[in-house]
């Protein structure tokens, strides 16, 4: 893993620790978390207390399950581009992200299509 990859996820985990009751909040408890929601999208890669490390991968064309987050920091690995987010109420929104950009998020449901030709590749911590 290059350096400034391991640069950001440490301090994304720090991050998430001081995060206190807010990082742990969890977002609408009738959906799915992502990794029991599309495990063929969300792998988890490390886990330690209450933290875990989340590697997804949208392949073109691929969209994942309607599903929920906790608040998380997350890394992209790839360029994402051409991606859209739905949201339960049936909006959605399309998006893009370069690869090596780093970004936080609060909870929430949605859904992730890739409309792109590429694959996109998001490295998330969260808390569990």
């Amino acid at each position: 893993m290059r350096a400034s990859v391991i640069k950001v996820l440490a301090l994304s985990a720090l991050m998430m620790a001081g995060m206190g009751a807010f990082g742990a909040a969890k977002a609408d408890e009738a959906y799915p978390d992502a990794v029991t929601a599309s495990p063929d999208v969300y792998k988890v890669v490390a886990e330690s207390g209450d933290l875990r490390m989340v590697l997804s991968t949208w392949k073109p064309g691929q969209r994942d399950a309607m599903h929920k987050h906790p608040a998380l920091v997350s890394y992209a690995l790839t360029n994402c581009e051409n991606m859209r987010v739905g949201f339960p109420d049936g909006t959605s929104v399309q998006w893009s992200r370069p690869a090596g950009s780093a970004a936080g998020q609060a909870p929430i449901v949605h859904y992730i299509e890739n409309d792109g030709d590429s694959v996109c590749q998001i490295l998330f911590v969260e808390h569990k």
